[in-house]
């Protein structure tokens, strides 16, 4: 649980102006709000620019586990995969780190994507039932979902 709290800690004082911000803070970061998000002004740039196929890509390597082995990796496996993944796609830049922030934590905007996935990792199945955790598999559903809209 150490690595847990460090991993809070860290992301949630980035955010939060007084110490009351913490919990809410948490609770936004660990739900996702992808519906919402993709039906935003802002996020259609995003959406037009293939996100359905960036989406299936994402998935994809959630499923084949490459996505898990990067996270189990710390920062470098996490580096290595985004950096696959943008040739991949031939992206690079905005055009391959939002669409990844969007896909993986439903959002426009927050803590390092990287280190939000490494604390859902830690999380998972630790939260209890009264936590607003919505997980890496349950993320990845409701992705796939859209994407086959």
């Amino acid at each position: 649980a150490a690595p847990a709290v460090a991993l809070v800690v860290d992301l949630t004082l980035k955010s939060m102006e007084r110490f009351e911000d913490a919990v809410p803070e948490f609770e936004a970061m660990m739900s996702y709000p992808l519906e919402d998000t993709l039906q935003q002004e802002a996020a259609a740039k995003f959406v037009d620019d293939d996100f359905a196929g960036f989406a299936d890509a994402v998935v994809a390597a959630f499923r084949d586990g490459s996505l898990a082995a990067a996270l189990a990796d710390g920062g470098a496996g996490w580096k290595a995969w985004v950096n696959g993944l943008g040739k991949g796609l031939g992206r690079k830049g905005k055009n391959l780190f939002m669409p990844l922030r969007i896909a993986l934590t439903g959002r426009m905007q927050g803590g390092d994507v990287g280190q939000q996935m490494q604390l859902l990792g830690a999380l998972d199945g630790q939260a209890g039932d009264a936590a607003q955790l919505v997980g890496l598999e349950e993320r990845m559903d409701a992705l796939a979902a859209w994407a086959e809209k």
